[in-house]
């Protein structure tokens, strides 16, 4: 059996991805599951998803902790992946800039995959909406077929599918196995707590945990760091009718229509509720 971890941002298709490689699996005569991990539902926020898949039947059901294969398909998240939990000989596929270096080590027989999907999202589809583009990239490294994946974002964007057929197929072509840069690996950060790290009342009250801040009081959690594209307002276009700033979760746009990107996530509800198309997304 065969598992499998993704881990992205809300709202970039992370648990479609591992829904579309179920799919696939099934349809090639493997058994598969595929299923969530959610915890703030809000776009941004970091979601996970998990996938299995086997010759035979499957009645595990539970998180999976040591994957064979790790995903990430933000470009922003390579600080928050433990990979210390994969298992040894597995394949790492990221979503991350050509010229960024990889501070980890080949010590355990891991592959590492890496391709720009954020990039090509922008480029086939206009939107931060990694999915398909990382689909690409999972055939790549996995051996799938790209003419069965492109039957599978068929069945699953009927609406859509050229976009995002284009993504996966350049995903695809500009994959390619990376090679590791430094001697030794330090796990930054560890993207798992544990239930006796959170303080009695941690619900109700703020508190630090594992140096990250929990509770009310969100100026404190700069959540600018969630995204790769911030929104543009264009003044000539604008009729301040303010609707951005009411509805803006996070209080990242002011009255002035200034955009304070230490807290703007890339959410994009600013742009769904401008009524005169004022504001659109910039690459950072």
């Amino acid at each position: 059996m065969i598992e499998i971890e993704f881990i992205g941002r809300g709202g970039q298709g992370v648990v479609t991805l591992s829904e579309m490689i179920s799919e696939y699996m099934i349809s090639n005569g493997k058994w598969a599951q595929s299923f969530p991990l959610l915890s703030a539902e809000r776009r941004g926020a970091i979601v996970k998803a998990f996938c299995r898949v086997s010759d035979k039947k499957i009645y595990l059901r539970q998180q999976i902790y040591n994957p064979d294969i790790l995903i990430s398909t933000d470009n922003r998240l390579y600080d928050e992946v433990d990979f210390n939990r994969m298992k040894d000989n597995g394949i790492l596929i990221l979503n991350i800039e050509h010229d960024k270096k990889i501070d980890f080590i080949n010590q355990r027989g891991i592959e590492l995959w890496r391709v720009d999907a954020t990039s090509i999202a922008q480029d086939c589809i206009g939107k931060n909406i990694t999915s398909t583009a990382m689909f690409g990239a999972v055939a790549k490294a996995l051996g799938l077929g790209i003419n069965e994946v492109n039957k599978i974002i068929d069945k699953t964007f009927p609406r859509f599918s050229i976009d995002n057929k284009k993504a996966a197929s350049e995903a695809y072509n500009l994959t390619y196995m990376s090679n590791y840069d430094i001697n030794d690996y330090v796990n930054r950060k560890t993207d798992v707590f544990h239930i006796d790290d959170i303080p009695i009342g941690g619900a109700i009250k703020s508190d630090i945990v594992n140096n990250v801040k929990i509770g009310p009081g969100s100026m404190n959690n700069k959540t600018g760091t969630w995204t790769s594209s911030h929104p543009f307002i264009d003044r000539d276009k604008c009729k301040k009718c303010y609707l951005c700033c009411f509805y803006c979760p996070d209080g990242a746009i002011s009255a002035s229509l200034s955009i304070n990107t230490y807290y703007c996530k890339g959410c994009g509800i600013c742009v769904n509720e401008c009524p005169s198309n004022a504001i659109s997304f910039s690459r950072r």
